[in-house]
This record gives C-alpha cells, structure tokens and sequence, in this order.
C-alpha cells in the first residue's frame, strides 16, 4: 500500500512540475519605472520578458491585445482584477502554426499614469508579441451617455404623466 502511495505522490509532483512549465501571460499591477506607452500603436517583444509599461494615453486603457504565433495549444493567462477576462482566439497558418490572439479587457483597466507588468512564460525564445493597447472609442463613450440621457427622460415624462 505505501509503494501505491508513493507511485501517487510521485504522479502528482510530475504534474504539477508540467503545469509549472506551461506557458502563461500574466498582466498585473505594478510600482513606478517603466516603458512609457503614449500612442495606440501596436509594439513587440521577443521571447519570454516581464517589462513594466505606464499608461500615458491620456485616458483608461481598457483592453489590452496580444497577437503572435504559437504552436502547442493555448497559453493559460490572467488579468489580475485589471481586466476581467482574457479571450483567445485561434487562426490557423500552415500544418503547425496558429496565429494567437490574446484580448484583455473589462475591469477597471488602466488609469492615466496607472502602471502595469506583462510577463510571459513558457513560450519559445524567438517568439515574437505584437502588443496592441486600446481605449473606448469615442463614439461608443458618447452613444452610451446618450442612450443613459434617453433613458432618463423618458423616466422623467412617464413620472410626470402619472402625476
């Protein structure tokens, strides 16, 4: 009975030694010194890296999008209560190769001047991250304000009517 348990705790540990090594990107709040990030323009990293970036758009950073190649399933990821969800979509390219792309986004996101840490594990060393940050497009900012103001004053006369 001892060598089953044995047998076991050995399986269990080479499990989760696997799930140690798998590939994952983790976003997270961080302190001061960094990359500044003052554009929409998408920029790349090579390999596995953990940089710090600061929000200087100006406005909330509200999804954030990284695209590369990848080939041996889906990376594990979190937002780390920055964003929400993280949704990944896969496109195939060639027998091997899929084209990844990893969406940040809901939550609070990142505040002007706010500081955030991507880290990447797991991934080959050649690889390469297209990383893209994104804010509310205008439009859609001033088409739900609009629809809140809509709301409210057709709350108002039904009020009124009733009176």
């Amino acid at each position: 009975m001892s060598r089953a348990r044995l047998l076991l705790a050995g399986l269990l540990l080479c499990s989760l030694t696997n799930a140690a090594d798998a590939a994952s990107i983790l976003i997270s709040r961080a302190e001061p010194g960094s990359t500044p990030i003052t554009d929409l323009s998408p920029f790349t990293r090579v390999g596995n890296f953990t940089e710090t970036f600061e929000n200087l758009l100006g406005v909330t950073m509200t999804d954030l999008h990284l695209t590369f190649f990848y080939a041996t399933g889906q990376p594990d990821t979190d937002g780390d209560g920055i964003f929400d969800n993280s949704k990944t979509t896969f496109e195939r390219s060639g027998s091997s190769l899929q084209f990844l792309t990893v969406n940040f986004q809901g939550g609070p996101g990142v505040p002007p001047g706010g500081f955030f840490t991507i880290q990447t594990t797991g991934f080959d060393p050649d690889l390469v991250f297209t990383i893209t940050p994104t804010v509310p497009e205008p439009g859609s900012l001033v088409l739900s304000a609009s629809g809140l103001a809509g709301a409210a004053l057709l709350g108002l006369s039904r009020r009124r009517a009733r009176a």
